[in-house]
């Protein structure tokens, strides 16, 4: 910020010559102008110095017999003195400038992160759908309710957070299949049930202990209140201390599992052909420009954006996407018993595997595999110990003394 004010005042490059430089730049610091990236060479120091400083360098000059000599003119006031007799070109630039400042209250891009169980585009989807739309206004934006209503309307998460970069609008979540994440809070918080299970374990470091071992809890109830009572020798309530909850509390938590697949499929053989389509894309609004006819009948779309922005987070509403069509023709297999059974195990390791990459311990595997003539099933139930405890912000309402 100290690099764009010095360019919207103007500074120059100067070289200080003559019998007095040490006594000149002491003076300058008495008089707090403002020097920097100073280099002594031979008989001479050069530096930058701010335009508004270097005005009232006169008498400083005559009183220490030095003299000094512009090198490099910065900054904007230059650059319009320069451009003074292209207005055109000048006006083009003020009008970029407030363009710029006017798309820059505004929403562009929807960052997800965190993601698991549910894609990005889920969430961006349901976020485009119910609550904004890229080219809302930022001021428009209520981070805290969109938190609630992520969190009312996907079930499988545990932490959320919102907030804006720039003109992007950034959602980092936790899932609840990975609670085993440390989640801290630095506001007064309680922690709650991320999902419904019975309690194993509660070891409390901040906060008073809700729960019990052995008690079934839903999600969203307090485990460990953030709100701290202290009483008097009446047993009433003195004060109110609102702290972070903080402790670990692990639950045994049953896991539905359903899988299934057709024992026959089809296998994809590609050819060569391929076909690509580039739409311009401009305030949500899709323009053709290159449109060719796609004549395969079986094929595979990928697409790929390439969205203009200034720097990492804002975003401009342009952005170029090119659709491509790879051909390819379908042919029917049919698994066998062996290679069902042997992919609906390997389907299940992974689910397996997923816990136990978090450090999630399984308690039970009750999932049975069946072969049919026609599907291959795996249903069953899955229960692990994991951690299930997620801070959640107090709302803290402050009692008005009676006047």
């Amino acid at each position: 910020m100290g690099k764009f004010y010095q360019y919207i005042d103007g500074y120059l490059q100067v070289e200080l010559t003559g019998y007095g430089m040490e006594r000149f730049l002491n003076l300058c610091m008495n008089k707090e102008f403002t020097l920097w990236e100073i280099v002594k060479g031979d008989d001479v120091y050069r530096f930058y110095i701010s335009l508004k400083d270097f005005r009232e360098l006169k008498p400083l000059l005559k009183k220490t017999e030095t003299k000094i000599h512009i090198l490099k003119k910065c900054g904007l006031p230059f650059f319009f003195y320069t451009y003074r007799k292209q207005k055109c070109f000048v006006l083009g630039m003020l009008l970029c400038l407030g363009f710029v400042y006017y798309m820059s209250l505004f929403i562009w891009d929807i960052h997800v992160s965190g993601s698991a169980y549910y894609t990005e585009d889920e969430i961006i989807s349901y976020i485009k759908q119910a609550y904004i739309a890229p080219g809302t206004k930022i001021k428009d934006i209520n981070s805290m309710e969109l938190e609630e209503q992520l969190m009312e309307h996907f079930d499988e998460i545990a932490w959320i957070s919102c907030e804006i970069k720039g003109t992007q609008l950034r959602i980092t979540l936790t899932e609840t299949i990975i609670t085993n994440q440390v989640l801290v809070s630095n506001q007064p918080s309680d922690l709650v049930a991320a999902k419904d299970c019975d309690i194993v374990s509660v070891i409390t470091r901040n906060g008073t202990p809700i729960t019990k071992v052995n008690e079934t809890v839903k999600k969203g109830d307090i485990l460990i209140s953030g709100t701290i009572h202290i009483y008097d020798d009446n047993n009433e309530v003195l004060e109110t201390v609102y702290i972070p909850a903080d402790g670990d509390v692990f639950g045994r938590v049953v896991y539905q599992y359903d899988d299934s697949f057709d024992m026959q499929y089809y296998e994809k053989q590609y050819s060569k052909k391929k076909r690509r389509t580039v739409l311009l894309k401009l305030w949500n609004k899709y323009y053709k420009l290159w449109n060719p006819k796609i004549s395969y009948e079986h094929y595979d779309i990928s697409k790929e954006s390439y969205m203009e922005k200034l720097g990492k987070t804002f975003f401009l509403p342009f952005s170029l996407d090119i659709i491509e069509y790879k051909e390819y023709a379908p042919v029917r297999k049919e698994y066998t018993r062996q290679e069902a059974l042997a992919k609906a195990k390997k389907r299940l390791d992974a689910k397996l595997d997923e816990f136990r990459q978090i450090g999630v311990e399984i308690l039970e595997n009750n999932v049975k595999i069946e072969v049919g003539n026609q599907i291959c099933s795996a249903s069953g139930t899955i229960v692990v110990k994991e951690k299930v405890g997620v801070p959640k912000n107090l709302q803290i309402v402050e009692e008005k003394p009676d006047e």
